[in-house]
């Protein structure tokens, strides 16, 4: 029994470390392109210098092309900006 109650605090703060609320992006979308989710501090941090990727080289994103239509997907950047999660 006392096993148990040493061991839920400990479960719930792990729980509540895991399950609390990220921290707010200080991000200006204007200057950055892409981010990255660091786990341990729960914020985006910058890409500096992403990788440049065409929208033809894009794998398996046929129907998300199709939903913005044939106009608006050629009119796509060479280089989207990309949200890296």
């Amino acid at each position: 029994m006392t096993d148990l109650a040493t061991l839920l605090p400990r479960i719930e703060r792990l729980l509540d470390r895991l399950d609390g609320p990220a921290a707010l992006s200080g991000l200006d979308w204007n200057k950055v392109r892409a981010a990255r989710w660091a786990a341990q501090t729960r914020e985006l941090k910058p890409i500096l210098h992403p990788q440049r990727v065409a929208l033809k080289d894009l794998l398996a994103i046929d129907a998300q092309k199709q939903q913005w239509g044939p106009t608006r997907a050629s009119s796509w950047p060479a280089n989207p900006p990309t949200t890296y999660c």
